[in-house]
């Protein structure tokens, strides 16, 4: 056959070819995996050395957009240089990097395998066989050599003497590949891996080496050990890491072109084929001899977008690829089977302590084998198990392990080798104590674990001061998480919010726990069926209550039983029925509602009830709301008119116009009615607060009135129900699910997805909104959607509930949940004016707890990383002992003399705003949340910036949300259940519209107007379950959770808690002199996190 003729494409293939193919993967397969079985080594690349880091897509690619590289992508990899054949490193060889895109001993996403040399020595499966037998002996080489000059070129393209390290070696894949990007059309590519400081590649062959070739053996000089390369190798890594460009090569096949595009001993024409580069590569930290020799690499380990081409025949230039994909995997196993034989690395041995701790959650443990490895700065053990096969809830399990001496323990793995654990197991942290140096690492975790897991240690840091290995962890840590955690942006008009149908569907770690909504469905399935037998033979309403009580099991179905009498009036008999509702639910029933029809209680519940936030002072009165001085006269202190009052700041406003134009319920064909009021209220100078005029409308009119005090009893008292009723209404909506729940999940989800559990900020926030998505998504699932229990309750039906929200978020501003700013805009602020106003009072001290807490917190990192910074980029030893030297004592005095104090406080807030706008995290973190959470619909300003410039705009920021997730939502949802228990005091729902003439009304337009008993049995469970659902949970300033480790933390935390004790003691001390103690915002009734 001529030479031309080898080069040459064969025919397509028929069945004779792809037998022949078989037959050659089934001869290779033998080959490989008996000479592996023999020897404990793979049958060519058997010397090497072993290591992890990391891979990152660049940023900005120059090659088509694909699946599997997208930008800023960074993979978890292992690596592996090796000799192809020789064992001697100072010898002639062909030497192999293999890269596998991910941190496990088999499989993987992507494999990639390459040597020193553009050019294959082979083109075909004929011509790799001919290849390997020519190893051996020189004779042989220098035969197969001499057969066919292609194979001199490659050989000496490939082949390096005594190279002076692995790491500044040339590296190609020589095979082509198939790379198919988004935009389909497949193209061809070849990878190659460079030194990233570009430096010359060493042990090129000299010509003397180039003329006797197949000699390999050591220069007679070379005194250096046979394994210097491998140990050269990790003392490298000691110093920091190794790094490597991955570039690639693509060609777009088009008719016409030559099949030698397929031939890997022929170079690609740079000029047309451009090397693009892919990926930065890091190596970081060495792995052990053993786990390195049973880290399988295979060509076949491919993603779908790129991949292998079926060859035709075993002439095809694809053939080699295929069958080595087929064929090295069991040669893979046969290494996994046998221990490895070559010299250790590692050093010396080392026993540690590990203690593990479990969550108490009743499903908490697990069982099965576990497995640990230590990393430290630039070594790491492989899997240590863990003699313990079963992890107890709430139990703390001790180890004693030993393994290779890593140094300071950065990291810790634990894993299940066999791949999955039977159950999750909820891991609280893990404590690891070096015996040797007596030194302790603390691991938090906090969270529910699968199958593998890697912590670092508890102490928080910033993006910037991280190793190569630290820093690479936290990327993927978030890479991963917004893979499994993604916006959703369909209820237009509202914020962006985690992508979940239901509460099953999200992430483990941000569920609730299991018995905790067992329970939160339970009672709402009840509530949604309209099943309450307790309630229901407590009001006397089944006649078979008694009779059923001995009957056994039977008596658990009295709600079957109840549901196939016929229904009871659905009418009330009068209040008392509605004070036993209220019984039912409330344990101690509020003293408060014994004068529920009061201007006085009225007016108290106002200013001290669960809606505080909605008065503002009224500065003038609205030309909408014209109410006449002589209407409200009599509720005037003693020759003060209305203007007067205006003018002293003693008169407020409620403003319910975001209800105008809102459509009304409609229950089975029965309409419910609202309205959208304003009310105007004095204090007096005794100090009570006291409705003074209220229109049910916002366009005054003939059929319109203003109500006051002055008019009947029923019709003012009419007047106020109606008014509770919207105020109930958007306390609900706006002030409680909007402005504490919908607001704060942006924050939420994009902190999950952006910030590293590192982060001091993720250390920070997270145990204020852990559970914010997943209260969140039962808010939008089963009480604020379409066909919820609210829309057998309430004046407005799913969609008008939307819609309120929507109107609120679209004026909505950040600074509203900024108590200081907010109570100076309404002009609530001055407790001369307005006495009583607890949530003010109280309100205001746990601002500044929350306020003070978070400034401590991240003055620790910013700060303090900042001048870490500084010393690191200015200061080493050197220029420290020549300042030494220069500077006498007068210049010192000189320097003293001129800073002063306000110049260097003034020189740290610089530096500090500087480490926020650098730290990328941060950015990443509100940019997420402005533009997917609060501006993915449209460009209003929220007060939500993209982009933090200084440390004091984060740290209000923070606090913002803080006190949001636990002060303001305790405010708005403590007494619900003391508020809206009792039906007439704050109806959700109303069956009569409100009169439109004076003097019409009777007691029983009263009756009339209240909901059935239905709609007030659900109103009194849902108020119940609001209420429950922040009882017996973690209170503010309790973290039991152990995220934040150091020192320096646990004193800012003991500060904080320090403040919130004496805050709940002033208002201890306060509350015992009033007739109703305002206990809402006592700290130790403040949930930690959010909860419905």
């Amino acid at each position: 056959m001529a030479v031309t003729d080898l080069l040459q494409p064969q025919p397509d293939p028929g069945l004779f070819s792809k037998v022949s193919i078989n037959s050659k993967v089934d001869k290779m397969r033998l080959i490989f995996s008996s000479s592996s079985l023999v020897t404990g080594k793979r049958p060519f690349h058997a010397v090497g050395v072993g290591a992890v880091g990391n891979a990152t897509v660049v940023s900005e690619p120059t090659f088509p957009e694909h699946e599997f590289f997208k930008p800023g992508r960074v993979f978890p990899i292992r690596v592996r240089h090796s000799n192809f054949n020789q064992v001697d490193d100072a010898s002639i060889d062909i030497r192999g990097a293999a890269l596998k895109f991910d941190d496990v001993d088999v499989d993987g996403p992507f494999d990639l395998m390459m040597a020193t040399g553009a050019m294959a020595p082979y083109w075909n499966i004929s011509s790799f066989e001919e290849y390997l037998d020519s190893r051996g002996t020189p004779e042989k080489t220098r035969a197969w050599l001499y057969n066919f000059p292609q194979n001199y070129y490659a050989y000496v393209d490939g082949c390096r003497r005594a190279p002076r390290s692995y790491s500044n070696l040339h590296y190609y894949s020589q095979h082509i590949f198939q790379f198919r990007g988004k935009d389909g059309v497949l193209r061809y590519v070849k990878y190659r891996m460079l030194p990233l400081d570009d430096a010359v590649e060493s042990g090129l062959l000299s010509h003397e080496d180039q003329r006797s070739i197949w000699d390999p053996k050591r220069l007679p000089d070379e005194e250096r050990a046979q394994n210097y390369l491998r140990q050269e190798f990790a003392e490298r890594l000691k110093k920091g890491p190794i790094t490597y460009k991955l570039q690639i090569q693509l060609h777009k096949f088009r008719q016409g072109d030559s099949e030698e595009i397929f031939n890997a001993s022929r170079v690609w024409d740079p000029q047309n084929h451009p090397w693009k580069d892919l990926a930065d590569v890091a190596i970081t930290t060495l792995l052990p001899d053993h786990v390195t020799e049973k880290t399988g690499f295979a060509i076949g380990n491919q993603p779908e977008s790129l991949g292998l081409m079926v060859p035709k025949t075993v002439q095809d230039y694809n053939s080699v690829p295929h069958i080595l994909s087929r064929a090295i995997p069991s040669s893979n196993t046969a290494v996994r089977i046998r221990a490895p034989k070559q010299e250790a690395l590692e050093g010396r041995k080392q026993t540690y302590t590990v203690q593990v701790r479990t969550g108490k959650a009743k499903d908490a443990g697990t069982s099965g084998t576990i497995a640990a490895s230590l990393t430290g700065p630039h070594r790491r053990t492989g899997p240590i198990r863990l003699n313990q096969s079963s992890f107890q809830p709430g139990k703390d399990a001790n180890f004693e392990i030993e393994g290779g001496d890593v140094g300071e323990v950065l990291m810790l793995t634990l894993e299940n080798p066999s791949g999955t654990l039977r159950s999750p197991w909820y891991l609280e942290n893990v404590v690891v104590t070096d015996r040797r140096r007596g030194r302790r690492y603390e691991f938090p975790c906090h969270n529910w674990v699968q199958d593998k897991v890697t912590l670092r240690q508890g102490r928080a840091s910033l993006p910037d001061f991280d190793t190569e290995v630290l820093s690479a962890q936290r990327d993927m840590e978030t890479q991963q998480r917004r893979q499994a955690i993604k916006w959703k942006h369909d209820l237009l008009g509202l914020p962006g919010y985690i992508k979940a149908e239901k509460h099953e569907d999200l992430p483990k770690d941000l569920q609730i726990g299991t018995e905790k909504i067992r329970e939160l469905n339970r009672k709402l399935d009840k509530i949604e069926k309209g099943d309450f037998p307790d309630m229901v033979e407590r009001l006397g309403m089944a006649t078979l209550a008694e009779k059923l009580r001995g009957m056994g099991q039977w008596w658990s179905n009295l709600a079957i039983f109840q549901r196939a009498l016929p229904s009871p009036p659905s009418r009330w008999k009068g209040i008392e029925d509605y004070e036993r509702i209220m019984n039912t639910v409330c344990p101690t029933p509020p003293a408060c509602i014994e004068e529920w029809a009061s201007d006085a209680e009225f007016g108290r519940q106002f200013l001290q009830g669960v809606h505080p936030s909605v008065l503002q002072r009224c500065d003038k009165v609205p030309p909408y709301f014209p109410v006449p001085e002589e209407a409200v006269k009599r509720s005037m202190d003693v020759g003060k008119t209305l203007r007067q009052a205006v003018v002293a700041g003693n008169v407020y406003l409620a403003d319910y116009a975001i209800l105008d134009g809102i459509i009304a319920n409609n229950v089975n064909n029965v309409p419910y009615f609202t309205t959208s009021p304003l009310a105007l209220f004095y204090v007096t100078s005794a100090g009570d607060f006291l409705p003074i005029a209220i229109q049910l409308y916002q366009a005054p009119g003939p059929e319109n009135p203003i109500w006051t005090p002055s008019d009947s009893e029923s019709d003012w008292l009419l007047a106020k129900i109606f008014l509770r009723n919207a105020d109930a209404l958007v306390q609900q909506l706006e002030s409680h699910i909007l402005k504490t729940h919908l607001v704060l999940e942006p924050f939420a989800v994009a902190a999950y997805r952006n910030l590293p559990a590192c982060h001091p900020v993720h250390k920070l926030l997270i145990p204020h909104l852990r559970t914010t998505s997943a209260f969140n998504t039962i808010l939008r699932e089963r009480i604020i959607a379409e066909g919820s229990p609210l829309d057998k309750c309430s004046s407005l039906a799913g969609r008008s509930r939307l819609q309120v929200m929507a109107k609120a978020f679209k004026t909505f501003h950040l600074q509203s949940l900024n108590l200081p700013a907010n109570l100076a805009e309404q002009g609530t602020d001055d407790s001369a004016r307005l006495p009583g106003y607890y949530y003010r009072d109280d309100g205001l001290k746990l601002w500044r707890a929350t306020e003070k807490y978070v400034t401590d917190m991240l003055s620790l990192y910013y700060r303090d990383d900042e001048a870490v910074r500084e010393d690191e980029e200015v200061k080493d030893d050197e220029a420290v002992k020549e300042d030494e030297e220069v500077k006498d004592d007068e210049a010192v005095k000189e320097d003293e003399e001129v800073k002063d104090d306000e110049a260097v406080k003034e020189d740290e807030e610089v530096k500090d705003d500087e480490a926020v706008k650098e730290d990328e995290e941060i950015q990443l973190w509100i940019c997420d949340s402005h533009d997917n959470g609060f501006n993915w619909e449209d460009n209003i300003d929220r007060g939500v910036p993209r982009m933090l410039t200084s440390l004091g705009d984060l740290c209000e920021l923070l606090t913002i949300i803080i006190f949001t997730a636990t002060t303001e939502r305790a405010a708005h949802a403590n007494g619900t259940r003391d508020i809206y228990s009792f039906i007439p005091n704050a109806p959700w729902a109303l069956l009569q519209p409100p009169p439109a003439i004076k003097r019409v009304s009777s007691d029983d337009d009263i009756a009339k107007v209240l909901p059935a008993k239905p709609a007030s049995l659900r109103q009194a469970a849902l108020a119940d379950f609001i209420s429950s659902c922040g009882e017996g949970e973690v209170t503010l300033g309790n973290f039991p959770e152990r995220r934040l480790t150091e020192e320096e933390a646990q004193e800012v935390i003991a500060d904080f808690q320090l403040n919130l004790h004496r805050i709940s003691d002033i208002a201890r001390v306060r509350n015992d002199d009033l007739k109703h103690p305002y206990t809402y915002l006592i700290p130790e009734k403040i949930p930690n996190s959010i909860t419905p």
